[in-house]
């Protein structure tokens, strides 16, 4: 199978056709499948010859896409081969795939996706395909109607809508109409005028046998209706043109005519009771035109539709705003009006090339205080998890359910569980954007009110218990406060550990997901080891739920393996951290393929870590770095608010790669940038990422010392430790960051010759890792003995001697003894230092610390 993606009009139809008319020659059946699902696939599965089945518009027939995927499956006969055409691969794929994973994972693991480019970017490469055009055109009249001289193309060839070969087609054969069989429009009339004139003049012409006498403009409109709508019976096709002004009032033997010559003149491809107006540039201009006149007559319309025909009107509608901005306009008072049409326009944005009039529709709609609570809970739960287009317009309707069912009087324990599930539900909405707090207090609340119930719970309530666990312990760890996210931890994981014993195929992937949480809440916590083995456990679960039902929890696969490679990374096993951050990479890029908009997210945080890995190992990490700033911006064009925090913590990051391979003033501009972002954020969601910001700041402070610009370094370490005594006032878990940003504004101090203010930040980092260490044996030893070979170093300088032996000699004494170390160096360079200057001093601080005398070797040469 094989999906080929591109804009309307960028020519995926024909390469199609060509396709099947070649594999015709060749001894192959073609199966073009257009419009509603057939009720039978057995066809495909007992064919005697090889087959290729074509299902054009295939993200608004899912369905029918679903049945030949599983036909396919369970195919064992010749080749079969499948070819979906798609204007984008959108959330609409990545649904499509969760609802076949347990029965056809593999199989659509293996499809590729194609997206067709322009076929000419360049305004004399659209001239010559102008050109080629209109000679074939000429070429196929005859002789004494061609025009004899060559004819000029459209001004206006560096426009976008020129990217697309049936553009470019379409002027041609108007440029050419217009000369040889020509029609009244002012010369400035748009090229699908001058097609759409001919075409009239057929319908008039076609409609006289028929007996069809009716006025034009009301020709016109059943013309728009009937390419707007579809039509899949006869019922549905006298139904439609029932509630088409001018024909409403004409006897029913009109309407059967009118409906025959509609037939007759654009038959179906299957077993539609009509065709549309084709080419869709053509039809949706044609739909264009009739709206601007009369928008009024939509209403009548979709009353007198059926649930089918109003999703189709919806998805032309929707695909028509792409060219002809007005006809979005008509979308929000629709959707006000009719509030069924709300729920059907939810899967039309994951389809959609460009879903923006109808994102807007829909946001009015939920804004607004007309629909009633049923038609909210219709629009909540139509929009998919992942949704990055609709993320903010499901957490206001979210908002609004939890809203209308906390206001209602009556408490019993199903309305509870009701009100818990859309609190549930609203938290993980508010997550999606990027407000964590306020995720984990509404998470909060769910709870509570769960727990309240205790044992007047419904049976089924145990298992959102255990979800609303799990979410509140991952907001709270989002939002900064994993110490507090703990206890739901192990609650969660106990109760989904009970489930599991149960019914193993349900609960293990839940089991996983809520270890992999924990982990990273104990790794903030800096509990090392028991982070490292809940995510190691994770990944075995993972790995155990592949083997025997492949493909059906690879996210949640890509997921674990991101942060297992985090904590082996953090134990300084980088190699091997590289390994699992590659195959997390893999999964996650294996996904992306199938669904990008799905699984883009997922992608660009494995490749953030996996650059960190690789640049810890020593290897080139640069790409993966950049790759992920760039995936992180396309996901904050559509989500800004969850989105663009991690935009700069990727470019923060892609900064570190740039200063390790020199390109200093790169980096610089990458962290400025980062910084940049993080104070435009809004401050609901700013708040989040303070010990980010901090981190960013610090080492902006670093990257202009290394363009040796020495104010501006401290002063940006100035703030940064500024920001961090702040946030460790309100949690110990930023004690780290706020030692790691003393020792960076230490540094800046001693470079700009403030040795004693130096000593004073610098004392304070070593006493924040004294701390540390104590209740962490080995974590921080590295750190710590970095940070004491800094502070003696520095009482060098304000020739404090005794102090500073006293100082490194605890830095020698408290280094890993793993290998050079560069801060080892630094201790026996100042300890010399110290030495040359103050002997005495110098001994008795050391011995002061060690108990032995002061080697002689440290005296002139390390030998």
């Amino acid at each position: 199978m094989q999906l080929l993606t591109g804009p309307g009009g960028r020519g995926k139809t024909r390469l199609a056709r060509e396709l099947a008319s070649r594999l015709r020659a060749q001894g192959w059946e073609t199966i073009w499948l257009r419009q509603r699902a057939i009720d039978s696939y057995e066809p495909l599965r007992d064919n005697e010859e090889p087959v290729l089945v074509v299902i054009d518009y295939a993200e608004t027939r899912t369905e029918q896409l679903r049945n030949v995927v599983l036909a396919a499956v369970a195919h064992s006969g010749p080749a079969l081969r499948i070819l979906a055409l798609a204007r984008s691969e959108g959330e609409w794929w990545q649904q499509l795939k969760d609802d076949l994973a347990p029965d056809a994972g593999m199989f659509l693991d293996e499809v590729r996706v194609f997206r067709l480019s322009a076929l000419e970017e360049t305004v004399e490469g659209r001239h010559d395909a102008f050109q080629e055009a209109l000679s074939d055109l000429r070429d196929a009249l005859p002789s004494k109607h061609r025009p004899a001289k060559s004819l000029p193309p459209p001004s206006d060839l560096s426009h976008p809508r020129y990217k697309s070969p049936l553009a470019l087609q379409i002027a041609a054969l108007a440029t050419l109409l217009q000369v040889t069989q020509p029609v009244d429009l002012p010369p400035s009339s748009p090229y699908e005028e001058v097609l759409l004139e001919h075409e009239r003049r057929y319908w008039m012409t076609a409609a006289s046998p028929y007996g069809v006498t009716i006025h034009r403009e009301t020709l016109d409109l059943a013309i728009a209706a009937a390419t707007l709508f579809g039509a899949a019976s006869r019922k549905e096709a006298l139904a439609l043109l029932t509630s088409v002004p001018g024909l409403s009032d004409q006897p029913h033997d009109m309407r059967l005519r009118a409906a025959s010559w509609w037939r007759d003149l654009y038959p179906s491809v299957d077993d539609q009771q009509w065709g549309g107006l084709e080419p869709d540039l053509l039809g949706e201009h044609h739909i264009a035109r009739v709206l601007r006149r009369d928008s009024g007559v939509l209403g009548s319309l979709f009353t007198s539709a059926s649930a089918e025909q109003a999703q189709y009107a919806l998805t032309v509608l929707s695909r028509t705003s792409v060219h002809q901005d007005d006809v979005g306009e008509l979308l929000p008072p629709l959707l006000l009006e009719f509030h069924h049409l709300a729920p059907l326009a939810i899967p039309i944005v994951a389809q959609s090339e460009d879903p923006a009039a109808l994102v807007r529709a829909l946001t009015e709609f939920i804004r607004s205080p007309a629909p009633p609570t049923d038609a909210l809970m219709a629009v909540a739960t139509a929009i998919p998890d992942h949704t990055q287009r609709l993320a903010e317009q499901a957490v206001e309707v979210w908002i609004d359910l939890a809203r209308a069912l906390d206001e209602v009087e009556e408490k019993s324990p199903s309305h509870m569980e009701a009100l818990a599930t859309a609190r549930n539900n609203l938290a993980n909405r508010l997550a999606a954007i990027g407000l964590y707090e306020d995720a984990a207090v509404v998470a909060g609340r769910a709870l509570e009110e769960l727990n309240a119930l205790s044992d007047a719970l419904p049976g089924g309530a145990r298992d959102l218990r255990a979800q609303v666990l799990h979410n509140l312990a991952a907001h709270l760890n989002e939002a900064g406060q994993p110490r507090d996210a703990l206890q739901a931890h192990a609650e969660a994981i106990e109760e989904y550990r009970a489930m599991a014993q149960h019914d193993a195929s349900a609960h293990l992937p839940d089991l996983a997901m809520a270890l992999n949480s924990y982990a990273i809440s104990l790794a903030q916590l800096n509990c090392g080891d028991e982070a490292l083995a809940a995510c190691q456990e994770a990944v075995a679960i993972h790995r155990t739920i592949e083997a025997s039902d492949p493909g059906t929890h690879l996210d949640g696969l890509a997921q674990a393996l991101n942060t297992l490679g985090a904590r082996l990374s953090e134990n300084g096993l980088h190699d091997h951290a590289v390994a699992v951050g590659e195959e997390a990479v893999t999964v996650a890029r294996r996904l992306s393929e199938h669904d990008r908009d799905a699984h883009v997210y997922l992608l660009a945080t494995t490749l953030n870590s996996y650059s960190a890995h690789l640049r810890r190992a020593g290897r080139d990490s640069l790409g993966a770095a950049a790759e992920a700033v760039r995936l992180y911006r396309t996901l904050a064009k559509t989500n800004p608010r969850g989105n663009l925090p991690r935009v700069a913590g990727a470019l923060a990051n892609l900064a570190g790669h740039l200063g390790s391979v020199g390109r200093h003033q790169e980096a610089l501009r990458s962290l400025q940038e980062a910084m940049e972002i993080y104070e435009q954020l809004p401050d609901d969601v700013r708040k989040g990422f303070l010990s980010r910001e901090a981190q960013t700041l610090s080492n902006l402070g670093n990257r202009l010392a290394a363009l040796h610009r020495p104010e501006k370094a401290a002063e940006a370490c100035r703030r940064a430790v500024e920001l961090m005594i702040a946030l460790a006032a309100e949690s110990a878990v930023h004690l780290a960051g706020l030692a790691r940003c003393r020792a960076n504004y230490a540094a800046r101090l001693a470079t700009l010759g403030q040795f004693h203010d130096a000593v004073r930040e610098a004392t304070d980092a070593v006493q924040i890792y004294r701390e540390l260490a104590d209740l962490q044996p080995g974590r921080y030893e590295r750190e710590f003995s970095g940070m004491l070979a800094t502070l003696g170093s520095v009482q060098v300088m304000t020739e404090d001697y005794h102090a500073a032996a006293r100082t490194l000699a605890e830095a020698i004494l408290r280094a890993p003894d793993d290998g050079p170390d560069q801060h080892i160096d630094l201790a026996i360079n100042a300890l010399r230092r110290a030495h040359a200057h103050a002997p005495a001093e110098t001994r008795t601080g050391w011995q002061a610390v060690t108990g032995m005398s002061f080697p002689e070797w440290l005296r002139d040469e390390r030998p």
